[in-house]
C-alpha cells in the first residue's frame, strides 16, 4: 500500500475535492484571512476489502483545514504501520474534537464555550498548532 497516485480512486477523489475548493478560495481573495474551511469525513473505513471489492464503515478518517490563519502541514499522530486495530478498523489516534476545539477557540474566538459546543469536551488548552488566533 503506497501513496495515492493519479488514477487511483483515493487520489482522484481528493483531487476532485481540491479542484472544487480552489475557485472558492481564489474568489475569497484578501477576505480569505476571515475564512476557515474544515473538511472532515463522516466516518472511517476498515482496512480490508470486503466481498464487494470495497471497504466497510469503520473508525478513523481525515480532516482538511483550509483558509487564512491556518498553518500548512500534517498534524496529529499517524500510525507507522497500517494494520488492523479494533474490529478490523484503523486505530483512532487523534480525537477529532481537538481540531474542532482549536478552530472554535483560535479562529472563532469562542474557547470559553467549548464544553457547551462540544458536549463537555475540554481541550485543556492543548492544541495541535494548526490555527493562528484571529
Amino acid at each position: 500500500m503506497g501513496a495515492p497516485v493519479p488514477g487511483d480512486l483515493m487520489f482522484d477523489r481528493i483531487d476532485r475535492l481540491a479542484r472544487g475548493l480552489e475557485p472558492f478560495l481564489i474568489d475569497m481573495g484578501n477576505d480569505l484571512n476571515e475564512v476557515t474551511v474544515l473538511v472532515t469525513s463522516e466516518f472511517g473505513r476498515t482496512i480490508n476489502v470486503n466481498g464487494n471489492g470495497g471497504t466497510d464503515h469503520g473508525r478513523g478518517g481525515a480532516m482538511f483545514v483550509i483558509g487564512g490563519g491556518i498553518n500548512g502541514g500534517i498534524y496529529g499522530q499517524f500510525p507507522t504501520v497500517i494494520e488492523d486495530g479494533p474490529e478490523g478498523d484503523l486505530t483512532v489516534m487523534n480525537d477529532f474534537r481537538q481540531v474542532y476545539a482549536e478552530i472554535i477557540d483560535r479562529r472563532l474566538g469562542n474557547g470559553a464555550n467549548l464544553p457547551f459546543v462540544l458536549n463537555g469536551y475540554d481541550a485543556g488548552g492543548s492544541y495541535l498548532g494548526l490555527a493562528q488566533p484571529s
